[in-house]
């Protein structure tokens, strides 16, 4: 299940039970209008309670999708699971996603990730 909300500025998507990254293209499209629509700069991914399915060319292509539907200067924070953040595809896809100067940062917390977006907290 996904679900789509704007809070204080910040589009937070909240993704449950098991998806593919290569639906990510279809949720990235529909964060980039939300984006636009509301002039926003920050998005928090919340796919703590996700199960992610992918290969290492999904993260990457995952990526890949971002630079071509968000401006870079929109702020992306992925809140995982302590095991998930740990997944090499992860730390693969942090690696592409800072490689190409989009401004994304991988948490095992909420509120350290928003405090992040919002410009009151350092990156991990």
């Amino acid at each position: 299940m996904i679900d789509l909300k704007v809070d204080d500025h910040i589009l937070i998507v909240t993704i449950t039970g098991a998806w593919s990254l290569s639906e990510a293209t279809v949720l990235q499209d529909k964060a980039a209008d939300i984006v636009k629509k509301h002039v926003i700069r920050s998005i928090l991914f919340d796919v703590r309670q996700s199960i992610l399915e992918g290969s290492m060319i999904d993260f990457y292509r995952s990526v890949e999708s971002h630079t071509g539907r968000l401006s870079r200067s929109v702020k992306v924070a992925v809140v995982l699971s302590p095991k998930g953040a740990a997944m090499p595809e992860v730390k693969f896809a942090l690696t592409v996603a800072l490689n190409r100067s989009v401004p994304l940062q991988i948490f095992t917390e909420i509120e350290v990730a928003r405090d992040w977006l919002l410009g009151d907290g350092e990156g991990r």
